[in-house]
């Protein structure tokens, strides 16, 4: 039998899930320096971000990002099996979220993706977890609207039952706490891009205010000129277009 498990939340809790055998899909295939291997994990997250329901007014549209896929590497090379710490996800000056999966046998990326979204089973928008303690974590994070920047990797680690170890990263980082019920906001596709709508999916210049993003940096006594600044950058790094696809995955996109 092919196994696999989902780590998740911030006590690491495990989920194991039996599939039936599946024929061996060549390591190399799933490196990050794999184009085609890039494509299916960017392609597919942009499917399921399509497919959300409720729809989304608000979702942007997922690009590859280098940098985030080789620090998710780093991490993967470790062998940890956990989520990363948290000061360990900055790419660019930007924190991200992440993903993870453990697998006795490789599997595609696709199902890797896949297994994370069916969390979906667990979720209802504008409530959150159906049950108390159901994870809904690794759903929230692939259909949360602003991360738009995605890099994945995965390990072999021999010395461990679950040898095969999947990390994505996603930037910036989603799953905020107080609004993990709506991870992006409900409305007519392309609702708030209507002239830069990629079939569902926000492709152009989108700016969010700072509180929107990072909530956790936002304290009611911060100096105002640091206000601005952190408006100021984050005005600038929502550029996401098709032709911005390697100016979004090798240049700096400003600090949180």
């Amino acid at each position: 039998l092919f196994q696999s498990r989902e780590v998740f939340g911030p006590q690491h809790l495990v989920q194991p899930s039996l599939e039936t055998e599946k024929p061996a899909l060549g390591f190399s295939a799933l490196s990050r320096f794999n184009v085609d291997s890039q494509k299916v994990i960017v392609d597919k997250h942009n499917d399921l971000r399509r497919a959300v329901n409720p729809t989304a007014r608000n979702m942007l549209k997922m690009v590859w990002n280098l940098d985030a896929a080789n620090n998710a590497q780093r991490w993967a090379d470790q062998c940890k099996m956990s989520i990363s710490p948290r000061n360990e996800r900055v790419v660019n000056g930007v924190f991200c979220g992440e993903n993870i999966l453990q697998a006795t046998y490789p599997q595609s990326w696709s199902d890797a993706i896949q297994t994370w979204y069916n969390q979906v089973a667990n979720f209802k928008y504008g409530t959150g977890a159906v049950k108390d303690n159901a994870p809904i974590g690794s759903y929230t994070q692939v259909v949360w609207y602003h991360s738009y920047q995605i890099g994945c990797a995965v390990a072999y680690c021999p010395q461990n039952k679950w040898q095969y170890f999947y990390v994505c990263q996603y930037c910036p980082a989603g799953n905020n706490a107080a609004n993990l019920s709506k991870p992006y906001k409900q409305g007519p596709a392309c609702g708030d891009c209507p002239n830069a709508c990629d079939r569902g999916l926000c492709s152009k210049l989108m700016v969010f205010c700072s509180f929107q993003i990072f909530p956790e940096e936002i304290n009611t006594n911060a100096r105002l000129p640091w206000i601005i600044m952190k408006v100021k950058i984050l005005s600038q790094l929502f550029l996401i277009n098709d032709t911005d696809r390697s100016q979004a995955t090798n240049k700096n996109h400003g600090s949180p």
